[in-house]
């Protein structure tokens, strides 16, 4: 929810700085995520007045204008424009502005004619949609003033993120609300008091009527008749405040239904009359595979579920979600139907996702909102639309709702309260919190409360809710933390979470950051990842899920962290060490259909090994970095290891870095390159190198901690071995080959060069390994160890097809 600071200032005088006020409003629940300055881009465009306009000598569709910028001498600029006139204020850019497009300004030369600037569009400066000319700016404005101020654009927008309950915060009177009682100051509501007809009764009942066949997905449906409008442009001021709220304006009669909603959180909708067939408006389900064209041109299947409105013979809109195409507001409207209801939430969720629709209209809907404020919205929608399109409001309204709704009354024990939350306050001081957001309270005996819930908080419906609301009044940050008394035994394997939070460690200790995704992820995630068809179709499906996006268990945790490389990339962070511990969830046959869990650690490592610093020498990642990784990784855990070519390689692994993690006999993870086929459907545009295992195979695997032993006393020998191998084979099985040798005075084995090209023979490669000796009882001499080098060395040339370089 975008809030545009200087709106919310026509409720509430606000005095605290936005910083502070930003603070304030996340402490009592409602997190503001961000403070924007929407219209920034533009702060170095500046208004200017053509003081003369010639013919361009060189091109007939050309003028070339003199500009007053408030500086000593005009401006010469070329121009294209066919609505330029002498005596017109117009935006400018100057030479060395960057445009919204990215086009950097330079004076230049247009046709022979030299041009210092630029007169600019609203499409062009991206305010408005609005590329038929130059934007014509009010008279009154001086030559020289930055733009941004002179169109009221330099407004701070809060980014709000609200929880799913508090739909009474959709609009800026519920974020005023909250405002008045954080400062303690008076709220001022605009209302509409110019209209006092009766329901269901004056001119409108001659002209329209409405019959609602399913009154239990719609119990209130109100509709105002406003004849001889002319559409047209909004005026500035709510072209303004929709632009900050991140609303493109249309026209005056569809921009005050957006501005409504936005100002009550109401949704309403205008149909232009004359396409309404028999004046007639129908609320009722559609019949199975109807087709309906909604606003967007987009032709969409319906079923028997989905709320319709309905004119005498044709379909008109979605209920609570999106106008008809054949009803829309268009320049040539004369009168217009302006429709404001309630819609059961329920419905309009199961409508909007069989549509694939989601709107600003169905979010409010599905969330629930004001029964009472219906017709105040409507009413006032009617008087702005009065006042910006003409247009005469003909007498009375139309209302459906047979049962009056009835504000719900909860009894509260202030001590119970009082608990819940970890606090002392007096009856008087919890009354004083709740009545200062709405609430309507009444002492009772025994330290009760009766506390009147008011319409728009259709959330609150317990004891425990009106806690909340305390608290949130009170401030959780005035909480004082405390702990409990005696320890809490959690439920689950102390061991297997205790290991959970050891490999945390260690992969932090590697430098690796930390994500979390969800459990749940969809299709087009999977599909993008590489998994086919009958692997997603096999996967756990939610019942009843959120959004497609969120439809399924997740089978691994590779498409997730694939999905935060990919959002870096696109906020330009490419040097990246990440990972993620979690369950993923495969179906199980064993038992009725339900899912097998296993946790699992996913690591992604891409862009440069290091930080870089002023040397800027540090190196791409590349394979052998994420397997020395898990070398490393496992070494910590006192487990063997070795590497294997995996027999069948997945499609997001890139053909030939696929390699599988042994312990023993049992593969316990793997190591590979992301294809870049897959990277591509990311949009990431450099490597990435994956290591991945089954946590619970390392509880399995490791073992007892490493004990201390004594320093050697003698020193040790080191001797080289090179060898040239077919290029195809495995380093990894001649390095297995020595450490499974069972000589004493061989201690370790390093692998430590690799080559191929001239002048290696095509197809072999290079080799190279540093075979450590060592004896405990004494200095070791050159005849023994050559003896055991050179019996290694014949033995290694009898088990591999290799030779030694000559």
């Amino acid at each position: 929810m975008k809030i545009s600071l200087s709106w919310l200032k026509s409720f509430v005088d606000i005095k605290s700085s936005p910083e502070n006020l930003a603070e304030e409003l996340t402490m009592t629940g409602l997190e503001v995520e961000a403070i924007e300055y929407p219209f920034d881009y533009i702060k170095d465009i500046i208004t200017g007045k053509i003081e003369k306009i010639s013919p361009h000598p060189n091109a007939d569709k050309l003028q070339v204008c003199m500009v007053d910028t408030g500086e000593k001498e005009l401006l010469k600029i070329v121009c294209g424009a066919s609505n330029i006139y002498e005596g017109m204020v117009v935006p400018v850019a100057l030479p060395g502005i960057k445009l919204p497009g990215g086009i950097k300004l330079k004076k230049s030369k247009i046709r022979g004619e030299e041009s210092s600037g630029m007169l600019c569009s609203a499409k062009e400066l991206d305010i408005l949609d609005d590329s038929s000319g130059i934007m014509d700016l009010p008279k009154d404005i001086a030559p020289g003033k930055k733009l941004i101020e002179a169109l009221e654009l330099d407004d701070i927008v809060f980014e709000v993120a609200l929880t799913p309950n508090r739909a009474d915060c959709l609009s800026m009177t519920g974020i005023a609300r909250e405002v008045a009682a954080i400062e303690g100051i008076e709220l001022k509501i605009p209302e509409s008091s110019k209209y006092n007809d009766e329901r269901n009764s004056g001119a409108i009942t001659e002209r329209v009527s409405v019959i609602v066949k399913d009154e239990d997905l719609c119990p209130k449906y109100c509709a105002r008749f406003i004849d001889n409008v002319k559409p047209g442009p909004s005026p500035w001021w709510i072209q303004k405040r929709l632009l900050c709220a991140g609303v493109r304006p249309l026209n005056n009669i569809v921009d005050v239904t957006n501005y409504v909603m936005l100002e009550t959180g109401q949704p309403l909708h205008a149909f232009d009359f004359e396409n309404l067939e028999d004046s007639k408006i129908i609320v009722q389900r559609a019949d199975e595979n109807e087709s309906f064209v909604t606003l967007d041109g987009k032709k969409r299947t319906l079923d028997s579920e989905i709320l319709m409105i309905c004119d005498g013979q044709k379909k008109v809109a979605a209920a609570g979600i999106m106008g008809g195409l054949n009803s829309e507001i268009t320049d040539k409207t004369k009168s217009v139907l302006l429709e404001s209801a309630y819609f059961y939430p329920p419905s309009v969720r199961k409508s909007a996702k069989k549509l694939g629709l989601s709107t600003d209209s169905s979010h409010r809907f599905e969330r629930g909102i004001d029964p009472s404020g219906v017709e105040a919205s409507m009413n006032r929608a009617a008087e702005l639309i009065e006042k910006t399109a003409g247009g005469k409001v003909i007498d009375g309204f139309i209302d459906t709702e047979k049962k009056p709704f009835v504000e719900k009354t909860i009894k509260l024990d202030v001590k119970k309260c009082c608990k819940r939350i970890g606090v002392s306050l007096s009856r008087e001081e919890v009354s004083g919190y709740l009545e200062s957001v709405a609430f309507k309270t009444k002492p009772l005996e025994d330290n009760f409360l009766e506390v009147k819930v008011p319409s728009f908080r259709i959330d609150v419906e317990r004891p425990e809710d009106l806690s909340e609301e305390v608290a949130r009044r009170f401030g959780y940050n005035n909480i004082k933390t405390t702990f409990p008394s005696s320890l809490i035994s959690g439920a689950g394997n102390v061991h297997e979470f205790d290991l959970r939070l050891e490999i945390k460690d260690k992969m932090r200790a590697f430098g690796f950051n930390e994500v979390i995704n969800y459990s749940f992820t969809g299709k087009s995630l999977l599909e993008k990842t590489g998994y086919s068809e009958e692997e997603i179709l096999s996967s756990v499906q939610i019942l009843n899920p959120i959004s497609e996006e969120q439809s399924l268990m997740r089978i691994a945790l590779l498409p997730g962290i694939l999905s935060n490389i990919s959002f870096n990339f696109s906020n330009q962070i490419s040097d990246l060490k990440i990972f993620e511990t979690g369950q993923i969830f495969e179906p199980d046959s064993s038992k009725d259909n339900l899912s097998s869990q296993k946790e699992f650690l996913c690591a992604a490592w891409t862009g440069k090994r290091r930080i870089q610093s002023w040397d800027d020498l540090s190196p791409d990642v590349d394979f052998y970095d994420i397997k020395g990784l898990a070398e490393g990784f496992f070494r910590d855990f006192n487990i063997d290891i070795n590497f294997k070519k995996s027999e069948q390689a997945l499609p997001f692994m890139r053909p030939g870095t696929e390699t599988d993690i042994y312990s023993e006999e049992n593969r316990i993870g793997c190591v590979f390159e992301v294809n870049h086929k897959i990277l591509k459907n990311f949009n990431i545009e450099q490597p990435v190198f994956i290591f991945e295992i089954e946590t619970g195979m390392v509880l399995q695997k490791r073992k007892a901690p490493f004990l201390s032993v004594d320093i050697p006393k003698f020193p040790s020998v080191s001797r080289d071995i090179t060898i040239l191998v077919p290029e195809k084979q495995p380093a990894g099985e001649i390095f297995d080959f020595f450490k499974n040798q069972n000589e004493k005075l061989l201690e370790s084995v390093e692998f430590f060069d690799f080559y191929k090209g001239s002048p290696i023979p095509e197809g072999e490669k290079s080799l190279s390994f540093r075979l450590i000796y060592r004896a405990k009882d004494g200095n070791l001499k050159d005849r023994q160890i050559n003896k055991v080098h050179e019996k290694l060395s014949s033995k290694l040339l009898k088990s591999f097809n290799i030779r030694f370089p000559s």
